[in-house]
């Protein structure tokens, strides 16, 4: 595949760790240290030198702050070569069975081309992008009503009996 790129983002602390190709991809793709991506595959529930499953990985991904990341099941079954033509541009993570990958602007980023090629299918896929920044809060003044009006008793025309 001409759109791959070799890639080990694993620090010296986690040069033994196994079956980590989520810790990875969400490294590269969310622009996270590996350290910081394994610490929330950690919280997520994975266990050291394990893989992940569905809920795990979605868990893990609601933990990555300042992205907002996206679920789609849209090209499922396009070949990764045929995928990567499709989105040109973006940040994405890219499930097949038994593995992931990152995607950044149609160049994939893994370790072993042998786990996945070309024709590798794609069984789903997250997008991830920036969060827009929070807007600045805004004071607001509230003219009151004047003491008058607000003190002011109200009739309704009956008067309970004592």
């Amino acid at each position: 595949m001409k759109n791959f790129v070799a890639a080990n983002p694993r620090s010296e602390d986690f040069q033994g760790e196994r079956n980590d190709c989520v810790v990875r991809a969400l490294s590269i793709a969310a622009g996270l240290h590996y350290s910081t991506a394994h610490e929330y595959c950690a919280r997520a529930g994975r266990p050291r030198g394990r893989g992940m499953y569905d809920p795990q990985i979605n868990r893990a991904l609601s933990l990555i702050e300042g992205k907002t990341v996206e679920m789609d099941w849209g090209c499922i079954n396009m070949t990764f070569a045929e995928f990567a033509r499709a989105h040109p541009v973006g940040r994405f993570v890219i499930s097949k069975r038994g593995h992931m990958v990152a995607l950044i602007d149609g160049v994939y980023h893994d370790m072993a081309l042998s786990i996945c090629g070309a024709r590798s299918r794609v069984r789903k896929f997250y997008r991830f992008e920036e969060r827009a920044p929070m807007p600045e809060p805004v004071e607001i003044e509230i003219e009151t009503a004047p003491a008058t009006l607000m003190t002011q008793q109200m009739s309704f025309g009956f008067r309970p009996s004592l």
